[in-house]
């Protein structure tokens, strides 16, 4: 268990430490011929339980049950993927004399991790093995390096999306990347910068990261050897590597590696999986092209090539409920960890949502308050998300809906809410964010143009997005930014939104700055806010939604921070000069228009074409 809780906290620099909270000697237990012949773990956990009954039954307790080597139960380890039934977190562990690996990998179940693997494809013939093709297998447990496969030995780091997956990797350090660009990887063991990326293709989702023998990954052999055919190859290796998750193939949640160098013999040990210095690969059926332009011991620079329409593209829906799922399922795959909803009729809930949203990678819904729109619950039937988060009380989000959500979340149902906006932003924050963060941000709740422009730079930060009255700081956001304790302060919004003697109260929340972005209107404020978060142009995408109505714009304000691209306000029949020259200095590749024509017409659709990047 000191090994276990040795490699987590490593592994997450400190952000999950597991402590031993008690210890029961061992128990004889009596089972049934039936239950051991079937190694009836239910019946067992019951009679576990019996005799240690008072163990604390929340999501932060694990309930570990170690059995003497037991024949009939063929695993070495079995893990709840999030709380049980009794809401605690359950761990069975069948003594094994690798037992560490085996451990720290149910607790990672526990943590809500889905195995990795990796995939053996074969040509149309199977006759050779390939990279991908129509013709996979699933061999669940067969990545080398990440701990939720079966490593006999102490594994590396975990995979980026697995970090992110348990809070400990932000979306700014493993974004989605949705148009052609050159990324620079640090290795996956850094402490720092950006040390993966994500490829969305319809349900199948690609992570990308880069393996080198450094910190956790220091057992790494970069030895080469030449195979029997003349190839010569790293063993095991590192490199630029891809997992991938289809939710319509295998296990449920696995993600499996693919092969870049395929032979007869598919075993961990005796291939090389990861792309070198030169090397490419193009995902055909998707149009993505991964060329390694160079590694090293610090960085791997990698070219993202996807061959679709740049340009101008919409996307909406019949109504703010069916454009709220359609920029999701545009964005998210299924089978989600996590997933947030918020009131499609308030906007305030989901602006302090919206960064914690596109921070975790995870898609923002809108509901009616009585009711859950058919839309909605088509996505969440897509998404299969294990979590749903509820942003605002039952004045803006029923428990009649909170009971209809039960029913797509294959885990929980939370809720993050207060007795008014204010509370509910400080308990958003809350829930999301440890103290000392480097910025937290504030707007007046009062209106949404500003937070809606600055929630995709919060999210990059990342930092809270915190309301506050134009006047006064309500007494629950300014507990919340003495908690907090926040290196630097932004207001987004001019003085008529959050006046100067609020600035001046701020500064006694912050050793740091409180600075202000602004301009004359929540257009050009939009732009000061783009300029501020996005100083070094160009940018691959940038999002535009009108700034009459806040609702096309909330669910892709996450999507705008995972996308690492601003968030502009428009109106309806025309371009903004602010806006026009804050589009000249960006130079996009690709403009999203977040809502249907009613919102944002087709002649200013038509226009933004004239400011997208060649």
């Amino acid at each position: 268990m000191t090994k276990v809780a040795a490699y987590f906290d490593t592994a997450t620099q400190s952000q999950i430490r597991f402590t031993t909270d008690r210890v029961f000697g061992w128990n004889k237990i009596s089972l049934t011929a039936a239950e051991i012949e079937s190694c009836d773990y239910e019946a067992m956990e019951r009679k576990a339980r019996a005799v240690a009954p008072s163990t604390p039954k929340d999501e932060r307790h694990h309930f570990v049950v170690m059995l003497e080597p037991t024949p009939t139960c063929a695993w070495g380890g079995r893990g709840t993927v999030g709380p049980g039934e009794l809401g605690d977190l359950v761990t069975w562990l069948n003594y094994q004399p690798y037992e560490g690996p085996t451990y720290a990998h149910e607790f990672g179940h526990n943590l809500g991790l889905w195995h990795t693997g990796y995939l053996q494809c074969w040509n149309d013939t199977r006759t050779a093995n390939v990279t991908l093709s129509a013709n996979c297998d699933q061999r669940t447990y067969n990545d080398p390096w990440d701990l939720m496969s079966a490593p006999l030995n102490w594994p590396g780091m975990l995979a980026t999306i697995n970090k992110q997956r348990i809070g400990v990797l932000p979306v700014t350090d493993n974004p989605l990347i949705m148009d052609s660009q050159r990324v620079t990887l640090k290795p996956v063991a850094a402490g720092s910068g950006v040390r993966g990326f994500q490829l969305q293709a319809g349900n199948v989702q690609y992570f990308v990261e880069y393996r080198t023998p450094v910190g956790l990954d220091d057992w790494i052999d970069d030895s080469t050897y030449v195979d029997p055919k003349g190839v010569t190859r790293t063993d095991p290796g590192g490199g630029v590597t891809v997992r991938r998750q289809d939710d319509f193939f295998g296990q449920f949640g696995e993600i499996d590696l693919l092969d870049f160098h395929p032979d007869a013999n598919p075993l961990s040990y005796q291939w090389h999986p990861g792309l070198e210095a030169g090397e490419s690969y193009t995902i055909a059926d998707h149009g993505i092209t991964l060329s390694v332009v160079s590694t090293s011991s610090t960085a791997a620079v990698v070219d993202v090539t996807i061959t679709q329409d740049d340009g101008v593209v919409r996307w909406d829906g019949r109504d703010r409920y069916a454009a709220s799922a359609a920029i999701s399922a545009r964005t998210f795959p299924a089978n989600t960890w996590l997933a947030y909803v918020a009131s499609g009729e308030v906007f305030s809930d989901a602006l302090s949502g919206a960064p914690v949203a596109g921070r975790d990678g995870a898609p923002l819904l809108l509901t009616r308050r009585d009711s859950l729109p058919a839309t909605i619950a088509a996505e969440l039937q897509r998404l299969k998300p294990s979590t749903i988060v509820v942003l605002g009380g039952p004045a803006t989000v029923s428990e009649g809906v909170v009971d209809e959500l039960r029913a797509y979340a294959s885990e929980t149902v939370e809720r993050r809410s207060g007795a008014d906006r204010y509370a509910a932003s400080a308990a958003i924050s809350r829930a999301a964010f440890l103290s000392t963060v480097d910025a937290a941000f504030v707007a007046s709740g009062e209106i949404f143009s500003d937070a809606l422009s600055g929630a995709p730079v919060a999210a990059r930060a990342p930092g809270p997005m915190l309301l506050t009255r134009p006047d006064g700081i309500p007494a629950p956001i300014a507990a919340e930014l003495r908690r907090l304790k926040p290196k630097r302060i932004v207001i987004v919004g001019g003085p008529a939104s959050v006046s100067e003697q609020v600035r001046a109260q701020l500064a006694e929340y912050t050793a740091g700055t409180v600075s202000r972005w602004f301009g004359s209107d929540r257009y050009a404020a939009s732009a000061a806010i783009s300029q501020h978060g996005y100083p070094r142009p160009p940018v691959e995408t940038a999002y535009v939604a009108s700034g009459s109505i806040f609702t096309d714009a909330l669910s892709g304000a996450p999507v705008a921070g995972m996308t690492a691209g601003p968030l502009l306000l428009v109106r309806t029949d025309s371009i903004p000069d602010p806006i026009a020259a804050e589009l000249s200095r960006l130079r996009p590749t690709k403009i999203v228009v977040l809502g249907g024509p009613a919102s944002v017409s087709p002649g200013v659709e038509a226009a933004l074409a004239t400011f997208v990047r060649p």
